[in-house]
């Protein structure tokens, strides 16, 4: 099947004359009918010359036909704005030379012809899906339009903003952040800093007509601006690449270190410039700026560690289960780390290179995460320091307001100075080696008992999307050593495979908590250890489990068990096999359990000192 790219004034045509067709989602198209599935397929290519299809190629064309979706139109759209994101990885040259600016304009014209004619046939579709599949098409061309600029055909951003625009845009804005349930009631109101990125927006009026008529959108451009704190040229410039590092976690990072690193650059070239998107990435030992459209771009990373931008985006989407070997760090940029190994890959061992966990300051070989200001970390854990003094963070996420088992997550987050008043940030959480990515393996955890890692950084430091409860501690430097080498201990337990995790019971939550109790005694905390009895769900069978009779409550959990297989494993302890279980040794209600968003009701109800937070 030809692609639109390539033949977009036949795929026009067609829709013009409307004759059927059918597209896949990958942006490639076909004439439909009768004659031409069960006969010598004709297809026009950009020559404008006619060839025939071979049984392989009709199989494989029909093979690959998105059947997911009856309405014809869904494929259409979905086709088109494959095409748009292609057309978007092409960077726009911007030249004196007369020729070279026709030929682009030539070039961007068809785009726009496609997009009336499209516009034409869906907007009256009744069908959701395409409703919302048109209004990703229109932000596409809003994009492109802004991207080539009025000399290729498109619209300049403005100089001046319109007053009555920005008051408008602010009012959604408003909005937006004060019905967002997990900010804080004293955060919703709009900042300075939200205040700026709603100005740079207004610069591009077109775009903000068209945001204010379409709600989807809004929640999409106030997430990447406020929440994640990215800038808002990027986001309507260049839709899609914003959208795949949105859907990869990417964003969410770039935005918690270095929002200013997402730049739309003006790169250089003979008689002009082209415009592109770049990233920093970790090469020879300092960051260097890549340009992320092109994704068969090679990049040579720490320890020769050699990746495409494609694959280097798909180690990303894959963080969501597994860490991988790509890490995105404050002081590096892209550096190749697997944050569960302490280390980097070698890819001519096969193996990692890891830290020299038996130094005494082990964590100086770590790459910083971020690196703040004394001041800067007064603010933001809200405590007041002198010089030389450490901070140690216990942390709680969750994605919603009920105190549901799943979406929340326990960790501890170092604040270790550095010279000239700089602080270095280490968050480290635990996790199970291998999390499962279905449904019924992620059930059977429930009672299984399997291998852990200490994460560095703790995935959970990026997630915009969840609220933050902070309890921070000022500690003096022995003493924040001390928590250091109970950290310490545990990753190279980890590295060994001798940690456990259990979901239930020996938890992110649990290693947090025991980790600073062994660290301060008696004046620790008790961020997330409570009765089972106070355990608070939304799930009513869990509530009619912890009432039921102790043979009930004995007879389910074995039922699950037995579900489950083999829920134990042993581990070295003090020289010996300790067998580590799931099982109750004694009545449930007796029983604790570490619940992480048992710190955010502490710290709203004032009994343990902290900060809530939501967005980066």
């Amino acid at each position: 099947m030809p692609n639109i790219t390539d033949t977009l004034v036949e795929f026009v045509e067609a829709l013009e004359k409307n004759i059927p067709i059918e597209c896949n989602q990958y942006g490639q198209w076909n004439y439909e009918g009768i004659f031409h599935k069960i006969s010598h397929f004709i297809t026009v290519n950009d020559k404008n010359k006619k060839q025939h299809e071979g049984t392989f190629h009709k199989i494989s064309r029909l093979l690959t036909l998105n059947i997911y979706h009856k309405d014809p139109l869904v494929n259409i759209a979905k086709a088109i704005t494959k095409t748009l994101d292609i057309l978007e990885k092409t960077p726009v040259i911007f030249q004196n030379d007369l020729q070279t600016t026709q030929s682009q304009y030539k070039k961007f014209l068809p785009y726009f012809k496609a997009y009336s004619v499209i516009e034409e046939k869906l907007q009256h579709s009744p069908n959701p899906e395409v409703k919302n599949e048109l209004s990703i098409i229109k932000q596409r061309i809003l994009g492109l339009k802004y991207r080539i600029e009025s000399i290729h055909g498109g619209i300049d951003k403005k100089t001046t903003l319109d007053e009555a625009q920005l008051k408008y845009l602010c009012h959604l804005a408003s909005t937006w952040k004060s019905n967002q349930k997990l900010y804080p009631n004293n955060a919703k109101a709009l900042t300075e800093r939200d205040m700026i990125k709603l100005r740079e927006a207004c610069l591009y009026p077109e775009f903000i007509r068209f945001l204010s008529s379409d709600k989807a959108v809004q929640g999409l451009f106030f997430n990447w601006t406020i929440r994640d704190n990215n800038g808002p040229a990027q986001f309507i410039e260049f839709p899609a690449t914003c959208s795949r590092l949105q859907a990869c976690i990417l964003s969410k990072r770039i935005g918690r270190l270095t929002p200013q690193e997402l730049n739309i650059v003006k790169n250089n070239i003979t008689g002009g410039y082209q415009k592109i998107i770049c990233l920093p990435f970790y090469i020879n030992h300092q960051m260097t700026r890549v340009n992320i459209l092109d994704d068969s771009i090679s990049i040579t990373l720490n320890d020769n560690l050699c990746l495409s931008i494609n694959e280097i985006f798909k180690a990303f989407s894959n963080k969501k289960t597994r860490p991988g070997n790509i890490e995105y760090f404050g002081t590096t940029g892209i550096m190749n780390w697997n944050n569960f190994e302490c280390g980097s890959w070698n890819p001519t061992t096969k193996s990692y290179n890891r830290i020299n966990l038996k130094e005494r300051t082990w964590w100086k070989e770590l790459p910083i995460l971020e690196e703040l200001s004394k001041q800067q970390v007064e603010e933001k854990y809200q405590v007041t320091l002198k010089d030389g003094e450490w901070v140690r963070c216990v942390i709680s996420t969750r994605d919603d307001l009920n105190f549901s088992a799943m979406g929340q997550h326990g960790y501890i987050e170092m604040a270790i100075p550095l010279d000239h008043n700089r602080y270095a940030i280490y968050p480290f959480g635990k996790f199970p080696k291998h999390y499962p990515t279905y449904k019924l393996p992620q059930i059977r955890l429930v009672t299984q008992t399997v291998l852990a890692r200490i994460e560095y950084p703790d995935e959970n430091t990026f997630y915009s999307h969840r609220q933050h409860a902070t309890n921070p501690k000022v500690k003096l430097p022995e003493e924040g050593m001390i928590m250091m080498d109970r950290i310490r201990d545990d990753i190279m337990k980890a590295i060994h495979d001798n940690l456990p995790f259990q979901l239930g019971y020996d938890n992110c939550a649990r290693w947090a908590e025991e980790t600073i109790v062994s660290a301060e005694g008696k004046d620790a905390p008790n961020p997330f250890k409570i009765p089972m009895s106070q355990v608070q769900l939304k799930y009513k069978t869990f509530h009619a489990f912890l009432h039921a009779s102790p043979c009930t409550q004995s007879m389910i959990l074995h039922s699950l068990r037995f579900f489950a297989s083999k829920d134990g494993k042993y581990f070295h302890e003090n020289k010996k096999l300790v067998y580590k279980s799931t099982e109750f040794k004694t009545n449930v209600n007796k029983f604790h359990q570490y619940q992480p968003v048992h710190l955010n009701k502490q710290i709203e109800q004032g009994t343990l000192p902290g900060v809530i937070t939501y967005g980066n």
